[in-house]
């Protein structure tokens, strides 16, 4: 597989969050905790769909929502590590 058809499979992060229904914000932070698999290349943060996919799966969308915008940690079940 090429990269740029791998690329091409990855969300961007604004695209992510709109998935998800939360905020960039909440996206970065659920990158940084490693509760969101992700690529990071060079400047840019790149998720592939199939992670999006496993954390809506992991957790009620309305409640990976409202963990994210309060900042608390999310149910076991929805981390994904990287």
């Amino acid at each position: 597989m090429t990269v740029s058809a791998l690329l091409e499979r990855m969300l961007t992060v604004r695209e992510a969050a709109r998935g998800l229904g939360v905020s960039t914000a909440a996206v970065y932070k659920l990158c940084a905790r490693g509760e969101l698999a992700h690529v990071r290349l060079l400047n840019t943060v790149r998720i592939a769909t199939t992670a999006l996919a496993a954390v809506m799966d992991g957790a009620s969308g309305v409640a990976l929502r409202q963990q994210a915008a309060e900042g608390e940690e999310p149910h076991p079940h929805g981390v994904i590590h990287p």
